[in-house]
């Protein structure tokens, strides 16, 4: 019988806050992200180095908050950590933009993400991807 201890969950809520990204590769960090799940809502700044995400799932987050330190396209390092802006983790839903690859510059409020529509990779989930994530403890 297993500990409940192991099961305690660290993660508050389904929010992150990636950063350490030129402004303009915020879409490629979104795109990167998305292959640990479905992003339901994000945050961007105007003229910022981060980004605030919000997963579908604890599970999710979990694996997203784990790539921090992870090198993309060969010159990009980035931090993940769990989200501290209570202003964007509080904010309501009404009215907000459903577009992952066109915001607009200047709104600082969380979006939705319609995954129907976005032009996202999706990941593959074949046998070999679960044994590597099962190996890695994706």
């Amino acid at each position: 019988l297993m500990n409940e201890s192991v099961f305690d969950d660290p993660l508050p809520d389904t929010w992150l806050t990636v950063f350490g990204f030129p402004a303009t590769s915020s879409e490629f960090v979104l795109q990167h992200f998305s292959q640990y799940g479905k992003i339901s809502r994000y945050e961007k700044p105007a003229h910022g180095n981060w980004i605030h995400i919000m997963f579908e799932s604890k599970i999710q987050a979990r694996k997203a908050l784990s790539r921090s330190g992870t090198i993309l396209n060969k010159d990009i390092m980035i931090g993940v950590v769990p989200c501290s802006d209570k202003r964007v983790k509080n904010s309501p839903t009404d009215g907000l933009n459903t577009s992952v690859m066109h915001t607009p510059k200047r709104n600082t409020r969380p979006h939705l993400v319609d995954q129907s529509e976005a032009l996202l990779p999706q990941r593959d989930e074949g046998l070999f991807y679960r044994v590597f994530g099962y190996l890695l403890g994706w």
